[in-house]
């Protein structure tokens, strides 16, 4: 049988390699992803399934394995998830839906500079440890807050249009400029994470 509970601090030895977290165990032992190797994470699952618990695993296991990353936290649940994360030097942390954006702004223009970099440089991907370039990691809670389609009458309906706009635009470049999204919702449907 697998073990109901795993400490993190039990496990965190089995991070080694820049931009590596845990993803959990199997019956065969640990499981560890490298996020160069799954470049943005779509956590889904329903309330009180363990979807933040997870989130804030991954995200202090690429805390501990990109000690020179950048992280943009954006909690939409009032900031009770990333709250703890809040006073950590190199993070970002939003709340309400126009600070994501503006946090979402500030990243795409930084990949949009990489982008530019890698051209100029002859390069076709950024590796943090080899160019000398921090990761940037977007961690989303609650991601249909800014991700699915407003009510024509919503009072932030530019704003999440904008949002999601910037994370589409994240997902298909970011990966060459070393920026990650980690976007974690509690249903997946067309309306929130379309194709």
């Amino acid at each position: 049988p697998l073990p109901r509970l795993l400490p993190f601090d039990d496990m965190a030895d089995k991070l080694k390699e820049e931009g590596q977290f845990l993803i959990g165990q199997s019956r065969q032992g640990p499981i560890v992803q490298k996020i160069t190797e799954l470049p943005h994470l779509l956590v889904a699952g329903t309330t009180g399934s363990g979807k933040s618990t997870f989130f804030k695993q991954a995200i202090l296991g690429l805390m501990q394995t990109s000690p020179k990353a950048k992280f943009y936290l954006i909690d939409l649940k009032r900031g009770a998830e990333f709250r703890i994360f809040a006073s950590i030097p190199g993070v970002k942390f939003a709340k309400t839906v126009q600070p994501a954006l503006a946090l979402l702004k500030a990243a795409r223009v930084e990949m949009n500079a990489r982008l530019d970099q890698l051209e100029s440089r002859g390069i076709t991907k950024f590796d943090p440890e080899t160019h000398d370039v921090h990761r940037i990691v977007i961690a989303i809670d609650e991601a249909s807050e800014i991700l699915a389609v407003p009510h024509r009458n919503h009072p932030d309906k530019d704003d999440i249009i904008e949002s999601r706009q910037i994370v589409n635009d994240i997902a298909k470049l970011g990966r060459a400029a070393a920026v990650n999204l980690i976007i974690a919702t509690q249903k997946v449907s067309k309306t929130i994470v379309d194709t």
